[in-house]
């Protein structure tokens, strides 16, 4: 695909594959935000590349706030792997893509971590606790713990 530029505020332009250039045509260089995204600095400010590209090359009738990478990489940011989304699409999008996880630690309501997960399974098997002792030590029910026990909940790391 040949490489197309569209004229942002402020002498910058963005192309149709991700790159940003000042009005004296040189290539800015991205950074690596600590979230997987690439930035750059526009007029004194960081922007996110992909947002940048999204606002240029993609119309957004439906005033959609959020971009998704179709494919799940931050970094590709061809204006082809991006679109418009919801908050709740891009999160389901994350979800089917194997991005995202609601397991174990990942649940923002589990009260419990691996580390108290493998203390609970090695206590039990001492033969000194029970289910409900355990639930009542680490401030949880006991279904969590019968389930976390017998490796229906807590069984991959």
């Amino acid at each position: 695909m040949k490489e197309v530029w569209k004229e942002l505020e402020y002498g910058y332009s963005v192309s149709n594959i991700g790159r940003v250039k000042n009005r004296f045509d040189n290539i800015k260089k991205n950074t690596l935000h600590h979230r997987g995204y690439l930035t750059t600095r526009y007029n004194k400010t960081m922007y996110s590349v992909h947002r940048l590209v999204a606002i240029a090359f993609i119309p957004n009738p439906e005033n959609k706030p959020e971009i998704n990478h179709k494919d799940g990489n931050k970094q590709n940011n061809h204006v082809d792997n991006l679109e418009w989304c919801t908050r709740k699409e891009n999160i389901d999008h994350a979800f089917r893509l194997g991005l995202s996880s609601n397991k174990g630690e990942k649940n923002p309501r589990s009260k419990l971590n691996w580390d108290s997960v493998n203390k609970i399974r090695n206590l039990y098997n001492t033969g000194l606790y029970t289910q409900n002792k355990l639930a009542e030590m680490f401030g949880v029910s006991q279904s969590p713990i019968n389930k976390l026990l017998n490796y229906k909940n807590w069984n991959e790391q």
